[in-house]
């Protein structure tokens, strides 16, 4: 095993975390592994084309910790990465693995308090009307 020197770059920190977070995610949800690993490939990737100091200004400009902006691009990624189904579907469980991830991410920010019961509350439900295929084929 290689031993790698800890970095000071935020880019590179965050992937780090997002490795972690993706390897407990999958022990906790090991049937999601197939429909998440894009979600997961894809922001690693778009981690790694992103300017570093651009990254850093955006943190101290929103007040933003490693872990709380890594969840929250995670969670955008998840968000997109819904499938829609029938009510039925829906209300049955039968959950998509990207909104199970949406769903997780929502709860561990409300944990750590980095947004309020009401943020929390908005959260789930822009989750749900994402989960949803409305009547007609489209909301209003």
């Amino acid at each position: 095993m290689c031993l790698r020197k800890k970095s000071t770059n935020n880019v590179e920190q965050m992937i780090e975390y997002l490795r972690t977070f993706m390897i407990e995610y999958l022990v906790r949800h090991p049937d999601d592994g197939g429909d998440v690993l894009p979600i997961f490939t894809m922001m690693k990737k778009n981690l790694m084309q992103y300017p570093e100091r651009k990254m850093a200004k955006e943190m101290r400009k929103k007040n933003l910790t490693l872990e709380e902006t890594v969840l929250n691009i995670l969670q955008n990624h998840a968000l997109m990465a819904i499938v829609p189904q029938s009510v039925d579907a829906f209300m049955l469980g039968d959950n998509d693995a990207a909104h199970t991830l949406y769903d997780e991410i929502n709860d561990i920010k409300l944990q750590k308090k980095y947004i309020g019961r009401a943020q929390y509350e908005a959260n789930k439900e822009i989750g749900n009307r994402a989960c949803l295929i409305p009547p007609g084929g489209r909301w209003l």
